[in-house]
């Protein structure tokens, strides 16, 4: 190759000599010194060459080392992994076989469960249907023990009116008799005076009253023991809490049934029950202050409110008897102007 190289040179620079056809000997030395030159130039071109390439062999060495060494590592590391898949392969199976086994365990397990949860069921849905066959029969039963009470609530409802208005006229025959009695007594008491005219003794327990219906009474009273618990009832019945000043009114007759008190707590817890719109008992309540203490404040009063009781309940002629009574007894109370009023409407 270098004998190629050497030949061609001196062609190239023989040609413009032989293209002239005439060489001399001058002309010969220079061509020899050109060659030598152009010798000593391929030959520093062959080494720098020679050298390049065995760096560059050098280098590729290297690189074969290097890459011969990463192979042997990754054909030990992938000899590693198969060998570790090869044993997860095998942990696998076993594993699998083992979740398989207790699956079927599980499942006959399962199964068994199932069958014994359906057993319970059918007995559950059987009690279940005993249970609503004997609620079916309750429900009947309560249906007509409902009907029953409320028959019977309905004739309750009659009988306290007709107790209501008994006790009414009773208090009118008691008024009546205690009116007849006062008069024979007033007849026994005629004495003749020294001139012969008859002088009638008054009669000194009548004492004839007009309080308003609202009217309170005495906040206080020293000389009631039981005054403490009659006010408290007393400031219940204010903020409209009947049911609990009722019960109060009740501890205070209770415990001083002679009290100063006890006409207007027994007014009072009629009061309370007219406000909770049981009208039959507060009448009850009312009669009890007009038939014992005829002649109290509150008298005219408790008439009043026993009329108003019975007109609630729809009784108007029942009312109509009270309010005449308060009207012919009480003429010049309070009360008696409302009562005039009530007939007014009533008729």
């Amino acid at each position: 190759m270098n004998k190629r190289l050497r030949n061609g040179l001196l062609l190239l620079i023989l040609t413009p000599f032989l293209q002239q056809c005439i060489a001399t000997t001058q002309d010969v030395q220079n061509t020899n010194l050109r060659v030598r030159y152009v010798d000593q130039e391929v030959k520093q071109i062959r080494e720098g060459i020679l050298r390049e390439v065995q760096a560059r062999q050098a280098k590729v060495d290297n690189r074969l080392d290097s890459l011969h060494t990463d192979l042997l590592g990754l054909k030990g590391q992938m000899e590693e992994n198969a060998y570790n898949n090869r044993r997860l392969h095998e942990e696998n199976k076993e594993m699998l076989a083992g979740l398989r086994d207790q699956a079927a365990r599980q499942g006959r397990s399962r199964d068994q469960r199932l069958a014994r949860l359906d057993k319970k069921l059918s007995r559950l849905d059987k009690l279940l249907a005993r249970q609503d066959s004997r609620l079916a029969g309750q429900d009947d039963r309560l249906t007509r023990i409902e009907t029953m009470i409320s028959r019977n609530q309905g004739e309750i409802e009659s009988i306290k009116k007709a107790r209501a208005r008994e006790a009414v006229e009773r208090a009118m025959e008691a008024a009546r008799a205690v009116e007849e009695a006062r008069k024979a007594r007033e007849l026994a008491r005629v004495t003749k005076t020294k001139k012969g005219v008859p002088e009638l003794i008054p009669d000194k327990h009548k004492k004839k009253v007009s309080p308003g219906i609202g009217e309170k009474p005495p906040v206080k009273s020293i000389q009631d023991p039981g005054q403490g618990l009659y006010d408290k009832a007393l400031d219940l019945f204010r903020q409209k809490k009947y049911q609990a000043a009722h019960d109060g009114f009740a501890a205070y007759l209770d415990k001083n049934p002679n009290g100063k008190l006890k006409v207007n707590a027994r007014f009072w817890m009629g009061d309370s029950l007219f406000n909770q719109q049981e009208y039959e008992l507060a009448i009850l309540e009312y009669q009890k202050v007009i038939s014992d203490f005829p002649y109290h404040a509150k008298a005219p009063a408790a008439l009043l409110k026993q009329g108003l009781a019975f007109e609630k309940l729809g009784d108007r002629e029942t009312a109509r008897i009270v309010l005449r009574k308060l009207v012919a007894e009480y003429p010049k109370s309070d009360q008696a102007g409302v009562a005039r009023k009530r007939l007014r409407k009533l008729k």
